[in-house]
Formats: C-alpha cells, structure tokens, sequence
C-alpha cells in the first residue's frame, strides 16, 4: 500500500488546501492513506480524519514540530507539540505521547534542518523521499542505511497538485516503520517549485519561518 507520511492543510500557515482537497488529491494518485502533518498544530485532524472515512483512506492523525534544529515529524499523535524546543525535547516529547518521532527532511540545504542530529537522538525513521527537497534526499537515504534506520516517503504536499511525489509503501505504517519494513519511494517534484511561487503570489512567503 502507498501512505503520504507528509501533508500539511490550510491549519499550516504555508499551505493552500483544505483536508477535502487534500483527500481529493490523495484519491486521484492512487494513495491508500495518509498522515496529516501541519506546521505545530493538530487542530486540522478532525476534519482531515472524517474526509479520509469518507473516501476509504487509512488516517494517521500527526503533527510536524519547528524544533529548534529542524523539523520533526510526529505520527501516531493529537497533541500539540510547542515550537522551538530543542529537538532532544522534542522526540521525548512525541514519544511520551505514544507516537512516532521521524527526522523530516533532515539534509535539506535550502531549508531548517536537522543534519547529523539524526544520528545521535532515537528518532524512528529518517524521511529520505521528500517531495519538496531538491538537494539532500540522497544523502538522507545514505544516512538511514549507515544507521539500519527505517526510511519514510512523504510529498510534503502543500498544494493539491503536489500530492503523489514521494510516499512510503508498507501495509501498516506505524507497525512497521517500528519493524523496519517501510520502503521510501519518489522524491523532488518541480511542482514543489510552482507551488512556492504561486503561494507567494498569494501572500505566503517563499521560505517562510515556521
């Protein structure tokens, strides 16, 4: 089966889609489930969980924390998680909550990034097929091989015609990202680079700080 362990909805500041246009765009490329990952809030998971029973998607409610060093993603989860901790806090604090700690994006030049860090704290998987990174997605996946780390795919979507970039296959995803048998596929979209510039025709900004 094919999940996006990254999307973001209108609950992020930086994104364009409600959950229903991204549960739309979901079904159109062929993706089995998802997990709804906005900027540091939870608050779009309702609506996102009744979109996706709706079409017959599997849903992992989750959240994407601005730490300090970089962004992590929280699957499995429905709490928030404040912004600018350390990234230390930040995995103890998703793993206290019963989830999944995942290293979004952890190479990524042109954005905040986690780097070397994913070696030394006890994430769960490192995400080595983003949607969105241009450069950093090889050396993420060079990474979680040295560290016998599973490996995640997600588009990282923030408008719906990027949806269906990158995604991870494996039939349960919390299960096994524990038991290592994720499998990462897809990576860079230019449409990544349209959507940044058409979401900063409408206000938002290029890199914005979040």
């Amino acid at each position: 089966m094919k999940f996006d362990l990254h999307t973001h909805s209108t609950h992020s500041v930086d994104a364009v889609m409600t959950a229903q246009e991204l549960v739309d765009a979901l079904v159109k490329a062929g993706i089995d489930g998802f997990a709804l990952t906005d900027h540091n809030t939870v608050a779009g998971i309702r609506k996102a969980r009744a979109a996706a029973k709706k079409a017959g998607l599997e849903f992992i409610p989750g959240i994407e924390v601005s730490a300090l060093r970089g962004h992590i993603l929280g699957l499995g989860i429905e709490e928030n998680i404040p912004r600018g901790l350390p990234a230390e806090e930040v995995v103890d604090r998703i793993h206290g909550a019963g989830g999944l700690a995942i290293a979004a994006h952890p190479y990524d030049i042109l954005r905040q990034r986690l780097g070397d860090l994913v070696k030394e704290l006890p994430f769960d998987a490192v995400e080595t097929a983003n949607g969105k990174t241009i450069y950093g997605n090889a050396r993420a996946r060079r990474v979680a091989e040295e560290l016998n780390a599973a490996q995640t795919g997600g588009s990282d979507a923030h408008a719906a015609y990027e949806v269906g970039s990158a995604w991870t296959e494996c039939d349960d995803p919390i299960r096994d990202i524990k038991n290592k048998k994720t499998k990462a596929c897809g990576g860079f979209s230019m449409q990544s680079i349209k959507s940044r510039l058409e979401r900063r025709l409408k206000g938002v900004p290029l890199f914005p700080k979040v």
